[in-house]
C-alpha cells in the first residue's frame, strides 16, 4: 500500500474513531462536543486530502503520514478507554491535537514552486472554513463577556450542547434551547445599555425585543455611529426572528433534524457575529 493510500485510511479511521466513541457517549455529554470539534476537524484534512493531484499527494503523503498516525494512535487509545481518564485529560488531549502542522506540510511545498499550485486553493478551503467558524465563535465569546462576564459561559454552554447534538449525544430541541438562552441574554444587556445611554428617552419606558419600535431605540442608543443604526436594526431584527423560530423548535420534543441545527447555529454566528462588530464590542 503506497504512503498516498495509507493517509487517506489513516484520516477514515480516525474519523470512525470519533464516530464509535460518539455513538456510544450518551452519558458523556462533557467531553462529545470535544470530539465532535475533533472529528470536524479530521474530516476537513481528509477533504483536503481528497482535493490534491495523486501526483501532489504522494509527494505529500510521507510527510503528513507521520504527524496522521501519531495523532490516530492518540485519539484510538484514548478515547475507547475514556472512563479509566478524567475528563479534563481526555478535554486536553483533544483540544491539542490540530492538523496545522498538515497545513503547514502543505503551505512549505506551494513555497517551493515557481507558480501557485492549481489544486493549492482546494486544498486550504476546508481548513479556512473550519478557522473562520471557530474564530467567530471566539469573538462572540469575547464580545458577550466584555457585556456581562458569565454571558460567556452561557455561550460556552450553548456551543458545546450543539456539538453534542451534532454528534447525536444530546437533542437538537435542547441546543436550540440554548442558543435561544443566549440570544435572550444578549438582549437583556443590550436594553439595559441601551437604558443607560439614553436615560432620559428611555425612561418609563420597557423595551421588548419582538418589538419593531424596541429594537430601532437601542439600536440608536447602542450604535457608535449614526451611520451604522440601520446595520444594528437589521441585525437585531433578524435575531429577534431567529429567537421566534428557536423557541418555536425548543417545544418539539421529537425535532432531530441536524441540517436544520446546522442552520439555524450558521445564522446563530453570523448574527451575534456581525452584531458585535458593528457595536464595537
Amino acid at each position: 500500500m503506497s504512503d498516498a493510500d495509507k493517509l487517506k485510511k489513516s484520516i477514515q479511521e480516525e474519523i470512525e474513531v470519533c464516530s464509535d466513541f460518539l455513538d456510544g457517549a450518551k452519558a458523556i455529554n462533557e467531553v462529545a462536543p470535544f470530539v465532535q470539534e475533533r472529528k470536524e476537524d479530521v474530516e476537513a484534512k481528509a477533504e483536503a486530502v481528497q482535493s490534491l493531484p495523486p501526483d501532489v499527494l504522494d509527494e505529500l503523503a510521507p510527510q503528513m503520514l507521520k504527524s496522521q498516525e501519531t495523532e490516530r494512535n492518540r485519539l484510538s487509545k484514548a478515547l475507547p478507554v475514556i472512563s479509566k481518564f478524567e475528563v479534563r485529560h481526555v478535554r486536553a488531549m483533544l483540544s491539542s491535537a490540530s492538523t496545522s502542522t498538515d497545513a503547514e506540510v502543505v503551505i512549505s511545498v506551494v513555497s517551493a514552486h515557481p507558480k501557485y499550485p492549481l489544486w493549492a486553493p482546494s486544498f486550504m478551503k476546508p481548513f479556512e472554513r473550519l478557522a473562520q467558524k471557530q474564530e467567530r465563535v471566539s469573538q462572540i465569546r469575547q464580545a458577550v463577556e466584555r457585556l456581562d462576564r458569565p454571558l460567556s459561559e452561557l455561550v460556552d454552554l450553548a456551543v458545546n450542547t450543539v456539538e453534542s447534538a451534532r454528534g447525536g449525544v444530546a437533542e437538537v430541541d435542547h441546543a436550540c434551547v440554548r442558543l435561544r438562552d443566549v440570544i435572550e441574554a444578549v438582549w437583556g444587556k443590550l436594553a439595559t445599555r441601551a437604558r443607560q445611554e439614553c436615560a432620559d428617552i428611555i425612561r418609563g419606558r420597557h423595551l421588548e425585543f419582538r418589538r419593531d419600535a424596541s429594537r430601532r431605540l437601542a439600536a440608536e442608543c447602542l450604535s457608535p455611529t449614526d451611520e451604522v443604526v440601520g446595520d444594528v436594526n437589521l441585525l437585531l431584527e433578524h435575531l429577534a426572528t431567529l429567537h421566534g423560530e428557536l423557541s418555536v423548535s425548543s417545544k418539539k420534543p421529537f425535532l432531530d433534524d441536524r441540517t436544520y441545527l446546522d442552520t439555524v447555529y450558521s445564522r446563530w454566528v453570523l448574527h451575534l457575529f456581525n452584531l458585535a462588530r458593528a457595536l464595537d464590542l
